[in-house]
């Protein structure tokens, strides 16, 4: 579940920042380099678990990381 928090931590972020501004100009840049930190750290995270090459020991290529929601269930695409 690291995949998603990549997406939703920058966005979160710029809509706190959005909301933010009319408070000053410093509290927009400050939320913004923490969740920019926030997105480093889960970066690293994911780079430091390792286990980088092209293919598995079948001989298919696989995505290094990947997450499967249930997206619409009904039709069976996830």
């Amino acid at each position: 579940m690291l995949l998603p928090w990549l997406i939703l931590i920058p966005f979160i972020g710029g809509f706190l920042c959005w909301q933010t501004e009319r408070f000053g100009v410093k509290v927009p840049r400050w939320i913004a380099l923490i969740t920019m930190g926030l997105t480093l750290a889960l970066g690293l995270q994911l780079w430091l678990q390792g286990g980088y090459s092209l293919t598995q020991s079948a001989g298919i290529p696989q995505w290094q990381s990947e997450g499967v929601l249930p997206w619409i269930p009904r039709v069976g695409v996830s």
